[in-house]
């Protein structure tokens, strides 16, 4: 007697993988274009994550109003703008359904001119259209939040500091996997751009509850935000 074959159900996972990190310090401006940015490995259902920080004053809370990547409008997962001694943004934004190219060029309009931008990007596959969780966190001393992923999903991080003129080092990661910064260690602004971004990143198994997610300044730093979201699997 033939018995019949199951093939098992394999379980759905997102992929986050960091692709670039770009700095743009041209000036008092409101729109930073980073031309041909790297936006990973083009597949059907990639999702490309953006990531934009910048320094700024209490009228510009409103942040981010638009990022394009390729000339289509992106749409925001979470924003925060706080920091403690200075006033840091840290803004993560996605796109669906990228499906061809490698590079694209980006687009960060901000409400008004600032003096820098800092800017990363992740290819996911695997990923769920919308959000599944979010977390903020800002200050002056050591971040830390909690977020929720479910079982197969993925959290993305960004981290960013007024730094100045001062020496600033990558630091590690509580709770995600270190993707990179947005310029080498060692002395921060003298080409006009005084944030400092970390991006973070981690791929998870098993639901996550609360996951603690925390990173700790090095040096002096004027003030601090952190931003993160969860991506379950589709």
């Amino acid at each position: 007697m033939l018995m019949p074959i199951y093939t098992p159900l394999k379980k759905a996972v997102a992929i986050a993988t960091f692709a670039a990190t770009a700095k743009n310090a041209t000036g008092s401006q409101a729109a930073f274009t980073f031309s041909g940015h790297n936006i990973g490995t083009a597949s059907a259902d990639r999702k490309v994550v953006i990531s934009a920080s910048t320094t700024g004053s209490s009228s510009d809370a409103t942040g981010v109003t638009g990022i394009t990547v390729g000339g289509v409008s992106a749409t925001k997962a979470i924003d925060i703008f706080g920091g403690g001694g200075a006033l840091v943004h840290a803004e993560l934004w996605y796109l669906n359904n990228v499906t061809s190219g490698t590079t694209a060029d980006i687009v960060v309009t901000w409400n008004s001119s600032r003096y820098g931008c800092n800017i990363g990007t992740w290819a996911v596959t695997g990923g769920a259209s919308g959000v599944s969780d979010t977390a903020t966190a800002d200050g002056s001393g050591t971040l830390s939040t909690t977020i929720d992923c479910p079982s197969g999903g993925v959290v993305i991080a960004q981290r960013t500091c007024d730094v100045s003129l001062v020496d600033h080092n990558q630091q590690t990661w509580t709770g995600l996997d270190n993707d990179g910064a947005s310029a080498a260690d060692g002395p921060r602004g003298g080409s006009g751009c005084t944030a400092y971004t970390q991006f973070g990143s981690k791929e998870f198994g098993t639901e996550q509850s609360g996951l603690t997610v925390s990173l700790a300044p090095s040096g002096t730093i004027n003030g601090q935000s952190m931003a993160l979201f969860s991506i379950a699997p589709a």
